[in-house]
């Protein structure tokens, strides 16, 4: 039996385990933490201003099919859960706006779809508008807390390379 305290713990990017969970598409133990009463980490914001939501966009290599479900089935719980699409991290993004913007994430654009009114979806589209614009200059400072620290730029399956473009290693 953990302690709600050890759950709670954060690393030195702030990120709980829930954070972590997330990020790596474990929907059991989302599931187990967010069910949990002992302990709340629903609101627990990283140093970058973001809830364990934005985390469903660490992953910029496309997905098998068992993943994006694993994926929508996590984002389902997290929207059960009352995580707050309106919050926005350090950049000044929110969750579906990035998700709306960035490569890979139809799986969960479509659960979005399901839980966004028409006027919210036109809010969020408008900002998805701005993310992709910062990502078409190449504004590294303005996207690095929101895309960068996710791999969209650094890790093994895609980099940001010196003509502004995305490629795949």
């Amino acid at each position: 039996h953990m302690k709600p305290e050890t759950l709670n713990t954060k690393d030195v990017f702030g990120n709980t385990t829930l954070h972590y969970a997330v990020g790596r598409n474990m929907p059991e133990l989302v599931d187990f933490l967010l069910s949990n009463v002992e302990f709340k980490v629903s609101s627990a914001f990283n140093n970058y201003g973001e809830t364990a939501i934005f985390m469903l966009l660490d992953n910029s290599c496309p997905l098998k099919e068992e993943d994006k479900l694993a994926a929508k089935k996590i984002l389902k719980m997290l929207l059960d859960n009352r995580f707050s699409l309106f919050q926005k991290n350090i950049s000044g993004f929110s969750f579906p706006a990035l998700a709306m913007a960035l490569p890979n994430t139809e799986h969960l654009n479509e659960v979005l779809e399901e839980n966004l009114t028409p006027m919210h979806k036109q809010i969020f589209s408008k900002e998805a508008l701005l993310v992709k614009a910062e990502m078409d200059r190449g504004d590294k400072n303005k996207l690095y807390a929101s895309i960068q620290r996710n791999g969209y730029w650094t890790n093994e399956c895609r980099h940001f390379d010196s003509k502004d473009t995305v490629k795949t290693q």
